[in-house]
């Protein structure tokens, strides 16, 4: 059965001033001329989202901006209305406005700082949702996540967007607690902890002594000897390796050895915390800004000989960091601008 939908002007705009109480409307609805019932009564029933009911007009901007509002804060925001006033909206070039509309259950939120929530649909149709109130409880859940059928089932890129909507939610919920560090399994999940390759080649080995293919196993040990004997890997290529040793868990159904065994994928690679990586590596320390050896690395010769007045080739992380800590005062005040920048 259809039910007939509120707009404006059958509500006399009484929802509109509760919606708009404690905000301002866009200027070009604060300063637009109201439409007339004459001038509704000859719109065609394109005209308005709902074409049976002839309600939620669209013929000007500020009509359509209007609608939506009423469309997403009265009437549930049925999506083939939503879709009409989105076109209309689009074409007004008001779309921007209409989407930043908050919807009821978007506004309770804010009412509510301290809750957090997410869903997720993957590529592969697994869905995934979590909520909870407070910073404690998305610490923990950040730190179980690994362990849900959900999200082992997801592929190893939709569970990467999974972290990284969690770590927005935390985010938004550390801003009066002194921006935390994200919590280990957090920055595992989201590829932002660094990778230490001792750590790294360990699980390897653990993996290969629990994989009955001969030949398989010897890949993991063989991988393990290269990251060994490699100092130019890039974090791009840490995250293509934890992806490959997902879909190898996968593969040879390792999956029921985590935290048993070794750790899932992203713990192996992404494993250790910023924080302690600046203990565990050389750092150095410019114009109060901490740079770990890794990020360093990142840094050619090409590009610190056209920065600094003396450079010298250096072989490996280790060189790099002995010589950006040579430099003097003034070059490396120098040198923080492009640091900042390349390296975020």
């Amino acid at each position: 059965m259809h039910s007939t939908p509120k707009d404006y002007y059958s509500d006399m705009g009484h929802n509109l001033v509760k919606v708009f109480h404690k905000q301002s409307l866009p200027d070009f609805v604060k300063n637009a001329t109201q439409s007339s019932q004459e001038e509704l009564n000859s719109l065609p029933d394109a005209a308005f989202a709902d074409k049976t009911a002839r309600k939620l007009p669209l013929h000007t901007p500020e009509d359509t901006y209007i609608s939506a509002v009423y469309e997403k804060r009265c009437n549930g925001g049925d999506p083939e209305r939503m879709a009409t006033i989105e076109k209309a909206a689009s074409f007004w070039s008001i779309l921007d406005a209409v989407n930043s509309i908050p919807t009821e259950e978007q506004v309770e939120d804010k009412g509510r700082p301290n809750t957090w929530q997410i869903k997720y649909a993957s590529e592969n149709g697994i869905t995934f949702s979590a909520e909870g109130e407070g910073l404690e409880s998305l610490r923990e859940a950040s730190e179980v996540l690994h362990r849900s059928r959900e999200m082992n089932e997801m592929p190893f890129t939709d569970r990467v967007k999974v972290g990284i909507k969690l770590a927005s939610e935390f985010a938004k919920l550390d801003q009066s607690a002194g921006k935390s560090e994200l919590p280990f399994a957090l920055g595992a999940l989201t590829c932002s902890n660094l990778p230490n390759p001792e750590t790294i080649c360990r699980h390897l080995y653990a993996r290969s002594a629990h994989t009955s293919d001969k030949v398989a196993a010897m890949s993991l040990v063989k991988l393990a000897m290269e990251l060994e004997s490699s100092t130019d890997r890039t974090l791009s290529d840490y995250r293509e390796l934890a992806e490959s040793i997902d879909s190898f868990d996968e593969k040879y159904n390792l999956r029921y050895l985590y935290k048993k065994a070794f750790p899932n994928a992203h713990e192996t690679v992404f494993n250790t915390k910023r924080a302690e990586a600046v203990d565990q590596c050389g750092v150095v320390d410019i114009g109060g800004h901490k740079y770990s050896a890794h990020e360093l690395s990142k840094l050619s010769d090409s590009f610190l000989s056209s920065i600094t007045s003396k450079h010298r080739d250096c072989v490996n992380t280790s060189d790099k960091v002995a010589y950006i800590q040579s430099l003097s005062k003034e070059e490396q005040r120098a040198l923080l601008p492009y640091l900042e920048y390349i390296l975020g």
